[in-house]
């Protein structure tokens, strides 16, 4: 009799949680979910769920799969996968419907392609759930090339756009291989679409400069070959022309090529990979004739080489001087503009500019010094000392990213072309020369910047301030020698110690407005978006979240029901079950990690939760359990949160 009461309780029990759960009324993102699920369901495309990691359930968002297998394919091993958020595709349906009907009528020589409706990507804390559910269900991600279709709201440009990379979690720089990007380029030559690249330099993205979108960066970051087009209001006709060529181009994709050291020439439809051995072979060349013409011409050959390397054994101390003086003042500037600019929303660009102003002060230093060393006074060794610098800049810069070789190659030319001019006004316009090389690098940097890669430039590394230093001492040189024009460099008979710190301030003063003036320019042509850095204010809710539990004992368990509910729509839910027992928690309706010590149980739980959320969990009978549930809110694009606390005690019924 008693076993026949213990089983009814049971199925009592039973009902009574699949009532409650029942109840539970899913969110608007899980409703998309539903409804696109049986929309190609009707049009007998066979689409799968794939309920998302962190929860395993319908009542959340879920990804939708749609895979078209090719029989006749002879690339068993390769596949494709369009990776689409639910979030905008309800806008674009009529387009996917054509692009599915062109590939059930098409059979040709392709790879299998899926298309991957993720679910939960675009919530304000950019979780990409559904990506990351999706990537850990591949067996084989090297052998996947996966196009991402990131949709901007904001975006109504009719450009064609590919973004090659990104930065990963931990903030390292993520490119796509040559052979991704490959693939697509023939495939917009081929359908005789115009592109452009995002970003432009792939250095940037190597070096973590520049970020982009998240779930690309994730993919990259993941090993996926991956990359990602813009998809607006006004290109959508491009961009699924490109996918319908695209489906049969990317048979020729080549999943062995994983070359990321490489750089493009794009001109019109023409586009030319410069591969990492192309770089090397340049390298060794370019170094070779430097080489040549730096010592051999200048030392060995010449009715003045003597007189060259007399001036070169005095005037060599100034490379290694200029380096420590720069990387000294650099570091002092930093902390200085950080002392007195403490504002978050003053222009990060000039706060890079007035380091580089402090750093000008070198010249003042190096007048200074010339009273007491006598370092010489002709510019040729000076222009010698250019070619040097830039030499083994090549050698510095080289190691840190081989493209960027190139810059300092034809800064090289720049200063090996000039090194003999004497004239005042030409020197200063070489000097501007120098800055070219730069010019497109700065202008991608500043445009493409985020916040991350912005701050880099207040809290520099003394790494990056070493490479920096290297890289402003030529144009130090080149001040050097405009200084011996205006003589206010070297011993002169008439200038003494007050003369030459009046010309030498000059000097400075005349460059440093220069450079202000340049940058009370560049702060009206910024973005707006690159003018202050994120300054996000926490709202403070109140009385937002209820938690309320039921409780029941049956055969040494104790059963809980934790139902939490709240006044506006949630983000998402962190539940955190704490508990003196080894094993805080025996089972429960969604998944969850365990930590020892102190013994927790925690749900990170998929963005979009159902309203109620019904946790349902067991544990071992007459213990305390204390549970902390943190809401997190997206209002007006700021994700805060909300957490409230509860002890569900053994000997209670209720705990509240």
């Amino acid at each position: 009799m008693n076993n026949r009461r213990i089983f009814a309780f049971v199925i009592l029990f039973i009902i009574a949680n699949g009532s409650l759960l029942a109840t539970s009324l899913k969110s608007s993102q899980t409703i998309t979910s539903d409804k696109l699920f049986f929309y190609f369901e009707d049009l007998n495309l066979h689409p799968q769920k794939q309920l998302l990691s962190n929860s395993l359930s319908d009542n959340f968002p879920y990804n939708i799969i749609i895979t078209f297998n090719n029989e006749k394919s002879e690339l068993e091993n390769n596949k494709v996968s369009i990776l689409v958020s639910q979030d905008y595709v309800g806008r674009y349906l009529k387009n996917f419907n054509n692009l599915f009907t062109y590939l059930q009528k098409n059979s040709t020589n392709r790879p299998i392609i899926s298309f991957i409706f993720t679910a939960a990507d675009e919530s304000s804390e950019k979780t990409i759930a559904g990506t990351k559910t999706y990537i850990s269900s591949l067996d084989n991600k090297e052998s996947t090339l996966l196009l991402h279709l990131d949709y901007d709201k904001n975006n109504s440009s009719p450009d064609f756009v590919i973004t090659p990379g990104g930065r990963s979690e931990n903030n390292k720089g993520v490119v796509c291989s040559s052979s991704v990007l490959s693939t697509i380029i023939k495939t917009c030559n081929k359908e005789n679409i115009s592109y452009r690249i995002k970003g432009t330099f792939f250095n940037l993205y190597r070096l973590g400069l520049i970020n982009t979108s998240k779930t690309l960066s994730y993919l990259l970051q993941e090993g996926v070959p991956a990359i990602s087009i813009d998809l607006t209001n006004s290109n959508v006709i491009q961009v699924f022309q490109f996918l319908q060529t695209f489906m049969s181009e990317s048979e020729n994709w080549d999943s062995s090529i994983t070359d990321i050291h490489y750089s493009l020439i794009h001109l019109s439809h023409y586009t030319v990979f410069v591969s990492e051995y192309m770089y090397v072979i340049l390298m060794i060349i370019s170094i070779a004739i430097m080489l040549f013409l730096s010592f051999g011409l200048s030392f060995v050959n010449g009715a003045h080489s003597y007189i060259h390397r007399k001036e070169f054994a005095k005037a060599w101390p100034i490379i290694p001087l200029a380096v420590i003086i720069t990387l000294i003042f650099l570091i002092l500037s930093q902390n200085l503009t950080n002392l007195i600019i403490s504002d978050t929303t003053v222009n990060i660009l000039f706060i890079f500019f007035l380091k580089i102003i402090f750093t000008i002060l070198f010249v003042l230093l190096f007048s200074l010094a010339q009273q007491i060393f006598n370092f010489p006074m002709t510019g040729f060794i000076y222009g010698f000392l250019l070619t040097i610098v830039s030499l083994i800049n090549i050698f510095i810069f080289a190691s840190v990213d081989l493209p960027l070789a190139v810059v300092f190659i034809i800064e090289y030319i720049i200063i090996y072309i000039t090194r003999k001019t004497r004239k005042l006004i030409y020197i200063v316009l070489i000097m501007f020369c120098m800055l070219v090389p730069y010019v497109p690098y700065l202008v991608s940097f500043f445009y493409y910047a985020d916040s991350y890669s912005l701050n880099l430039i207040k809290n520099t590394s003394l790494k990056i301030n070493f490479l920096f230093s290297w890289a402003l001492v030529p144009f130090e040189i080149m001040m050097i020698r405009i200084a011996i024009r205006l003589q206010i460099w070297g011993r002169h008979p008439t200038a003494t110690i007050k003369k030459t710190v009046i010309r030498a301030i000059i000097t400075a003063s005349a460059i440093i407005l220069f450079i202000i003036g340049s940058v009370l320019f560049t702060l009206e042509v910024l973005p707006a978006d690159l003018k202050k850095t994120e300054n996000n204010n926490m709202t403070e809710l109140s009385n937002i979240l209820t938690l309320t539990t039921s409780y029941n004992q049956l055969v040494g368990r104790s059963f809980v029901d934790l139902q939490v509910s709240s006044r506006i729509p949630v983000l998402r839910y962190k539940i955190i079950l704490e508990s003196q027992n080894q094993i805080p928690i025996l089972e429960a309706n969604y998944p969850y990690d365990i930590l020892g010590a102190p013994y927790i149980a925690t749900f990170n739980l998929d963005a979009y939760p159902p309203e109620p959320l019904n946790l349902k969990f067991s544990y071992t009978a007459n213990h305390t359990i204390k549970c902390k549930t943190i809401a997190y809110y997206d209002i007006n694009d700021t994700v805060i949160s909300k957490t409230k606390e509860i002890i569900i005690n053994a000997s209670e019924n209720l705990g509240d």
